[in-house]
């Protein structure tokens, strides 16, 4: 039976926080659930699933605990309810499970499983090993709630940070109106000055602090306005942004060695330019100026104009400006060092750690062409978000497993698992060169006879063999006796 399938009643019980204010992302955290309806659960013959509800976030992730029944036990796994159609997440978690006595003041007793013992969980492998707690100890000690016909079930969990999970994670504290907001403040640095000058400017303090007086149900506002931001990405209207700038303009000779001539303008003069008012006050030049002065090329008839500009930085733009120095194989790439920091933990410590350089630098050796493939990569980010091909995607894909870049990676899962053309053989070797377990199951359970030919579309599959290792072979090697048969 599909435990997320199983229609058995259920409650919960215990201290369970509001989900919406709890940080989600925190590395630990107890899951509280009380069964209803034990005695029909615990009967021979019974065949029920029960998963808790409601899930419990912990690093980014929904947990359950599983019961199931195994003879004469009750088995309790800890259950990620993680999305299964998304083979680019791994995580590794461990739990401690028992039952809570209902006779000696809520006493966590049964302790069973090792918080050192840590489980990797993926979209195809959503739940652990399982604690055993024979079903003959549940009258015993208060386990059992004879009158309310209930059990209740307590689990100590640890999950490490999970690999391959889109978007950022809101891990950093700000008071808005006094009231406490969890946002991910390199995000709203690469996109607000504001921000940029709150969070890492010379007088940021501890505790960053917004007030907001002109706006109703200013907290709720503030989180609605985040959401318009990745990784919700609400559509912005394109009225939004205004822009400031002024210029000069004038006319190149053609006979005095290009000398600027006809300036007209002023500098110090701004227009203002939106998406309804695109041109500002004209610069006007007689045309019977053009014959003089060499303004007019007779031969090729034709004019040459110049303008100097002037444009400040726009409001209501939306995406990010990059702006920071990045070194990539002793190389200068610009980039948006809080856009990358709000992604990535490597790039949050190169840029923002302790030991960050006033100019800091990566190595590429894995990767040909260097430098442009890091730029595709980056490219595949907001605001470009340029698509994915089979051209690019081994380069980015590993990039991105490089600097831990989830979001980009799973891009590129969900690019090789629907859309690329590459042959199954091809996808099975880069997932395992990246550590991607799901998207390597995902594509031994889906193979075919024909993905094994070395002719026609698949005549690169012999140099694909030669790139992997005996285990790897061996894994194909399984997977081809289930379809050819042992011979």
């Amino acid at each position: 039976m599909d435990p997320a399938k199983s229609q058995f009643p259920s409650n919960s019980g215990g201290d369970q926080t509001d989900q919406t204010k709890d940080n989600k992302y925190k590395r630990s955290g107890q899951i509280v659930f009380r069964m209803p309806d034990f005695k029909e659960f615990s009967e021979e013959g019974a065949q029920l699933d029960l998963l808790s509800d409601p899930v419990v976030y912990i690093n980014g992730l929904p947990w359950q605990i599983l019961i199931k029944r195994w003879d004469d036990y009750i088995g309790l796994h800890l259950y990620c309810d993680g999305d299964e159609t998304d083979m680019a997440w791994t995580c590794r978690a461990a739990f401690q499970c028992g039952v809570v006595s209902c006779k000696k003041g809520g006493e966590w007793l049964m302790k069973e499983g090792n918080l050192d013992s840590f489980d990797i969980f993926t979209a195809n492998s959503k739940w652990g090993r399982p604690v055993l707690i024979k079903l003959e100890e549940f009258p015993k000690n208060g386990l059992y709630d004879e009158k309310e016909d209930a059990v209740t079930f307590k689990a100590e969990v640890i999950v490490e940070e999970p690999n391959g999970m889109p978007g950022m994670r809101p891990e950093d504290a700000l008071l808005v109106n006094d009231e406490l907001v969890t946002v991910n403040k390199y995000l709203l640095a690469s996109y607000s000055k504001f921000f940029r000058t709150l969070f890492f400017g010379e007088n940021a303090n501890e505790m960053p602090k917004v007030q907001i007086d002109d706006v109703p149900d200013a907290v709720a506002n503030f989180e609605r306005l985040i959401s318009t931001m990745d990784p919700l990405n609400v559509d912005l209207d394109d009225m939004a942004w205004t822009c400031r700038a002024a210029f000069q303009c004038g006319v190149v000779s053609c006979k005095k060695g290009g000398e600027w001539l006809m300036k007209e303008g002023n500098l110090d003069s701004f227009d203002i330019f939106t998406a309804n008012s695109k041109w500002g006050r004209p610069v006007l030049i007689k045309l019977e100026e053009f014959p003089k002065n060499g303004l007019y090329d007779e031969k090729e008839d034709a004019v040459t104009f110049k303008a100097e500009v002037i444009v400040e930085e726009p409001n209501g733009m939306p995406g990010m400006r990059p702006e920071d120095a990045l070194l990539v194989n002793d190389e200068l790439v610009t980039v948006n060092k809080y856009l990358l920091a709000s992604y990535s933990k490597f790039f949050r410590t190169l840029f923002f750690g302790e030991n960050a350089n006033e100019m800091p630098k990566v190595q590429i050796d894995d990767v040909p062409d260097a430098v442009a493939n890091f730029e595709r990569l980056i490219s595949t980010m907001d605001p470009l978000n340029v698509d994915l091909d089979d051209e690019c995607i081994e380069n980015v894909l590993m990039l991105a497993n490089q600097f831990l870049l989830c979001h980009v990676e799973k891009r590129c899962v969900d690019f090789l698992l629907k859309d690329s053309k590459k042959t199954a053989i091809c996808k099975f070797r880069m997932a395992h060169q990246c550590g991607i377990i799901g998207m390597k199951e995902k594509i031994l359970e889906e193979m075919k006879k024909e993905d094994f030919s070395i002719s026609g579309l698949h005549s690169d599959n012999l140099s694909e063999l030669n790139k992997l290792g005996n285990g790897e072979i061996e894994e194909l090697r399984e997977c081809h006796k289930k379809l050819f048969g042992a011979e």
